[in-house]
């Protein structure tokens, strides 16, 4: 068991309940040198949040995130919460030496997003994105083949990540579908991952050229029964050239009937070619040239 380190959780919706399994099991499944410690939770409810901190262990909780980021038992703040709430809080948190683990997407917008990178540069501490599908073991195998050359020169990265859940033209609204939340639809909520991912494996952008779509754009509040307008993105396709001369073809959509989640990434090569499916997700398929495959 290794050095303890406090834990202190705002938000407690579904990513909430997701971090805090995470953070709860880590060492039984990794031999991370720090064990975390569940020392509190933030949020609005008070009611809510007692029935949440005994539920996840959580040894205390708080009303207001601004005491519990002053806190001198927590080391990590794990930020949850909706979009929009993602830059103050980290802010805040950075200035006050804790490191953070912020929700994708980063910020609103590039702006925010800066922002919160040169906080991180001046103070020191680490300011960490959840892009969880980097650590998946399919991906971390995929980087390290593509790292020593066994696929040879890298010509295509494909992704496409599809959902369902906004088919439905009668689908409700969602704070997600407000640009005021979210900043941006699906392109932050899905695409996030891919981009992320196209970086991860490939290297950098250097030319974008794609396209935004909206079918859906009025959907009912079911609080209210008012039907209003959708002003973010329900998906999007884009074409890219990457820095080391690849070329790349992403896309996201939530409007994908028969998908729950499905990310499916393949990179071609020289010398081979791999292909990862999500939801099959303890698989990478790998075709090399030398093994008589191509």
């Amino acid at each position: 068991m290794g050095r303890f380190v406090g834990v202190g959780l705002i938000g407690h919706g579904f990513m909430g309940r997701a971090h805090s399994l995470a953070w709860r099991n880590i060492t039984l499944f990794t031999d991370s040198p720090l064990t975390p410690v569940l020392k509190a939770v933030a949020g609005r409810s008070e009611d809510a949040l007692r029935g949440f901190a005994a539920k996840f262990g959580f040894e205390r909780y708080y009303t207001d995130y601004r005491l519990m980021i002053k806190d001198p038992g927590i080391d990590i703040i794990d930020n949850v919460t909706p979009n929009y709430m993602h830059a103050e809080p980290t802010i805040e948190a950075m200035e006050a030496g804790k490191h953070v683990i912020v929700e994708k997407p980063m910020a609103m917008n590039s702006r925010e997003a800066y922002e919160m990178v040169k906080v991180a540069e001046r103070t020191g501490v680490i300011n960490m994105v959840a892009h969880n599908y980097r650590f998946v073991p399919a991906i971390v195998l995929a980087r390290q083949l593509i790292g020593s050359g066994s696929l040879g020169r890298i010509y295509h990265f494909r992704a496409l990540y599809l959902q369902q859940s906004l088919a439905n033209p009668e689908a409700p609204m969602t704070w997600r579908l407000r640009r005021e939340y979210a900043g941006y639809g699906t392109i932050a909520d899905l695409g996030s991952h891919v981009i992320d991912l196209a970086r991860y494996l490939i290297g950098e952008v250097v030319s974008v050229n794609g396209t935004l779509y909206t079918f859906n754009r009025f959907r009912v509040n079911q609080a209210t029964g008012v039907r209003e307008e959708v002003n973010v993105d329900e998906g999007f396709t884009a074409m890219l050239r990457f820095e080391n001369g690849a070329v790349g073809l992403i896309e996201a959509s939530k409007l994908a009937t028969g998908h729950y989640n499905s990310l499916i990434i393949e990179v071609n090569g020289s010398e081979g070619s791999i292909r990862f499916d999500l939801e099959r997700i303890n698989e990478l398929e790998v075709h090399l040239a030398k093994d008589g495959e191509l």
